[in-house]
């Protein structure tokens, strides 16, 4: 029997997205090709913040240990490149093919090594483009000797196989690392719809009549801390924003809105109270187009629920969505805000949600067609005519 390995830092029950991402993957894998033994490969490491949506784990897990979760970078760094390593190893140990998400950080340098020492075919689930994604953050400049290394080193052992995000991040990586893979594109992000729940709490029946914008998520490097807060601050109070959120910006940006009345904070929001949402907003820095797509994008989409998007038009968020959404540019103005606001009736709201509840069949359709090529290729390598 064939034996696939899923491979990600985070896994249940860390409470990490990408750990249910993993975990949903790893489901579908198992589901549309029966004859294959799916496992997981994970570390023992707790994610600071974030939520699990605490569904059943149907597939074996494997742990690798983790080595250092605090502040000081360069042990964080240190630490995902041992734990990287680690996980590379275990996999191509294990398994007869690995498929491995973006995580911990340059995991594809291992990744790519060890498909080739073992001769077995390597499938990357990009979540987010290393190592790009160090020089984006500032950690490392594009002329650093090491960064070059990196970069040249990861682009000699490319995987066999890429699903992408958008095509947006295809042609990004095409052009940034110099190689070409058969690949498909595979949003992250979709949910099934549940049933809505009760009114939530945080949803106060004096303002039933408001417009409730939600931001539900991780607001880390990737995310403006300074549009997030002007944009709030001149919200209206006819409309309402609830974050539940988490990641390196977020309590900063509580405390910079601490005075804002119309400003609400929640711990956790199930899938069934984002319902009550009338729009979610989703944000990225310029800087990051393409590095990273926000998966709550996706997710608000699958929902029926329209987005506020806060990035650059030429992102994959954006050429997407754009139908279901409105858009400010990082750096917008009190005009561009106006005239988004001026948007902001019962009619266009609605019109907006009917147009995402249409765009979520052709995402869950886009997935289908990307598994259903994942697996011809997985079995064309394997047995190929």
């Amino acid at each position: 029997m064939m034996k696939i390995a899923i491979v990600n830092r985070y896994f249940p029950p860390s409470k990490a997205s990408t750990g249910d991402l993993a975990r949903e993957f790893a489901d579908q894998i198992a589901e549309v090709i029966p004859s294959a033994d799916v496992v997981v490969i994970s570390t023992d490491a707790e994610y600071k913040g974030g939520w699990s949506d605490g569904k059943t784990i149907k597939t074996e897990v494997i742990r690798t240990p983790s080595y250092y979760d605090g502040p000081n970078q360069l042990l964080r760094f240190t630490s995902g490149l041992i734990e990287g390593r680690q996980l590379a190893k275990k996999a191509f140990h294990e398994a007869d093919l690995v498929i491995s998400m973006t995580n911990p950080p340059l995991i594809n340098l291992w990744m790519g090594r060890e498909a080739k020492r073992a001769n077995k075919p390597l499938i990357e689930w990009t979540l987010d483009i290393y190592p790009l994604a160090l020089h984006t953050s500032g950690r490392l400049s594009s002329r650093n000797p090491f960064y070059k290394w990196l970069k040249a080193q990861v682009s000699l052992h490319p995987p066999h196989y890429h699903l992408f995000l958008g095509s947006g991040q295809q042609h990004k990586v095409q052009e940034s690392m110099g190689y070409v893979t058969p690949y498909s594109i595979y949003p992250c992000g979709f949910k099934q719809k549940p049933p809505k729940s009760t009114l939530p709490k945080w949803k106060h029946t004096d303002h039933k009549d408001a417009i409730w914008i939600g931001y539900v998520g991780n607001i880390g490097e990737a995310h403006s801390l300074d549009a997030l807060g002007r944009f709030c601050k001149k919200l209206p109070s006819h409309i309402q924003m609830v974050f539940s959120s988490y990641g390196a910006k977020s309590l900063k940006l509580k405390k910079l809105l601490k005075d804002q009345e119309n400003i609400h904070w929640v711990n956790s929001m199930p899938d069934s109270e984002l319902l009550h949402l009338d729009v979610q907003l989703v944000s990225l820095l310029p800087a990051w187009t393409h590095v990273s797509v926000p998966s709550k994008a996706v997710s608000s989409i699958s929902l029926g629920i329209p987005i506020l998007f806060i990035g650059e038009k030429a992102s994959d968020t954006w050429q997407m969505f754009h139908k279901a959404g409105w858009h400010l540019p990082e750096d917008f103005h009190d005009e561009v805000f106006e005239q988004v606001l001026q948007g902001f009736t019962s009619e266009e709201i609605l019109h907006k949600q009917e147009i995402a509840s249409n765009l979520s069949a052709a995402i869950k359709d886009q997935i289908d067609t990307s598994i259903a090529d994942l697996k011809t290729f997985i079995e064309n390598y394997f047995h190929p005519r």
